[in-house]
């Protein structure tokens, strides 16, 4: 019959268990949330532009086509010659998520400084745009999309004019669709990206980076190539597999071409190659207007004629802030790895209280070590990349490492029952250590992400996806140490069943 002392450890690791596990699972469904804040102070924008009209703004057109989604090395798919306009490879902004790079291509400020960093981001941007500055200067803005209203929320008065479409709708209109003459237009296709998630860049990536190529290839015809510009680029690319947000070239390259009026004679510089910071003041440059701000790019020479480039305005009032970075520190890892050794001591320090019959210390840490070993394996063995572009999509994403979570929780259990027979250990004892190794990585992922300048989109973005995989390595310790504890209580109720008669009375021996 199990010991009081028994029951009692039995229950205290349970509780541990499961107090741990609903920490992780919460901090893995919320922690990319905590990422947003509001813009530097520098930065921020009161929704008001200092300049007025003084003149009817030219009546050329304007068109920024943004290809959600489209990586630099499929930019032939869109079908344009290559010797048709300039292109250039712009970097996208860390992480590469949809909603920082839209501010930056339209602000030309980074997500260090506008407080947009993730899609979970809401309400306005509160920086001005080069639409917003355009629109005050006289020209009609529009924006046009197919499957989002993220511009319209990110810059509610940039817009004279705004339809977010459905796909459908989306491909009647551009069917015969051509802006207003003194117009800044952007045109906003989602399909890329939607087939990037779904299949990867795959066929389905491609047929729809050909369609996408089709629209704006008639967009373009309908256009005055002798007073019209085009400029097409992305946001970010696509893992193979499908998703972004990490620092890998094809999900950070994207691709950027320049047509019509303004354009550098093709096939323009060989080798251009900047950030996607400097869209907006390039954009104004073409408009002959000034960029935003807060803009801290510039405008690219490669792709624009020299005379506009020359002749490019000066941000009225350029950032007098530069994103304040903390350097990087070991003192967060120092903690996180000092506390988790206080953990191991007081292990260690139970173990070495043992009881005759009771195994070394070294078969408790093979034990614990096994759990953490199972877990890399099955994870690493399934993910492309170990950044936050295997982050495809939420939802799905957060099924699929639940489903590897179990998978490696319960061959942790399996484990562990092998090595009870070669190691003779207790399994209540053997769930504290699983339960402390598997709180190992997530200490190390803590402590870089600390040690990291400010977070993910300033340093880092592998130590924030370390801190999901540390909380789903958390989570699988504790699904594991609840499987050993609920196995050990019914083993000795099992025994203690088996000790009595059929009246309820212990067996004599």
């Amino acid at each position: 019959m199990p010991t009081e002392p028994g029951r009692r450890a039995l229950g205290a690791t349970l509780a541990v268990a499961v107090v741990l596990g609903g920490v992780a699972a919460w901090h893995a469904l919320g922690f990319m949330d905590t990422f947003n804040g509001p813009p530097a102070a520098s930065v921020r924008w009161e929704g008001r532009s200092a300049e007025l009209p003084t003149a009817a703004p030219s009546p050329r057109r304007v068109v920024l086509a943004v290809v959600d989604g489209l990586r630099e090395d499929w930019v032939d798919a869109l079908g344009f010659a290559a010797d048709d306009g300039a292109r250039c490879v712009l970097d996208a902004q860390l992480p590469t998520f949809s909603r920082p790079n839209y501010v930056a291509l339209a602000t030309g400020v980074p997500p260090s400084l506008s407080g947009v960093r993730t899609n979970d981001h809401e309400g306005p941007a509160q920086i001005e745009s080069v639409f917003d500055v355009a629109r005050a200067a006289g020209y009609r803005t529009e924006v046009v999309t197919d499957g989002t209203d993220w511009w319209g929320a990110l810059f509610p008065s940039a817009w004279r004019e705004a339809r977010f479409l459905d796909k459908p709708a989306f491909a009647s209109l551009m069917a015969t669709y051509a802006p207003a003459p003194g117009s800044l237009t952007l045109v906003h296709i989602v399909d890329v990206d939607d087939q990037g998630h779904d299949h990867g860049v795959a066929a389905a990536y491609g047929e729809a980076a050909k369609r996408a190529g089709a629209v704006l290839r008639g967009l373009w015809g309908r256009l005055d190539r002798g007073r019209d510009t085009l400029f097409v680029t992305s946001d970010h690319g696509h893992i193979d597999r499908g998703g972004h947000g990490g620092p890998e070239l094809e999900v950070v390259r994207t691709p950027l071409l320049v047509l019509g009026a303004g354009a550098r004679g093709a096939p323009g510089e060989r080798g251009c190659h900047r950030s996607s910071l400097d869209l907006a003041p390039t954009v104004a440059a073409a408009l002959g207007i000034r960029p935003p701000a807060a803009s801290v790019g510039s405008p690219i020479a490669a792709v624009l004629a020299p005379e506009l480039t020359e002749a490019a305005v000066a941000p009225a009032s350029p950032p007098s802030e530069v994103p304040d970075l903390r350097g990087v520190s070991a003192l967060p890892l120092a903690v996180a790895l000092a506390l988790w050794l206080a953990a191991a001591g007081l292990l260690v320090r139970a173990a070495r209280r043992r009881g005759r019959g009771e195994p070394p210390l070294w078969h408790f840490v093979v034990r614990g070590a096994a759990y953490v070993v199972a877990f890399a394996g099955i994870v690493l063995g399934s993910e492309p990349t170990v950044s936050l572009s295997a982050v495809w999509l939420r939802g799905p994403w957060i099924m699929h490492m639940a489903a590897l979570t179990l998978a490696a929780a319960i061959l942790a259990w399996a484990l562990t029952w092998v090595l009870n027979a070669s190691l003779r250990q207790r399994p209540a004892r053997a769930a504290q250590w699983v339960l402390l190794f598997a709180a190992l990585p997530f200490a190390v992922a803590a402590g870089a992400h600390g040690s990291f300048s400010g977070g993910p989109e300033l340093g880092e973005p592998h130590a924030a996806f370390g801190l999901l995989l540390g909380d789903f390595c958390v989570l699988g310790g504790a699904l594991s140490a609840v499987l050993l504890v609920a196995f050990e209580a019914i083993r000795r109720a099992r025994g203690v069943a088996e000790s009595l008669v059929p009246g309820g009375r212990p067996r004599r021996t």
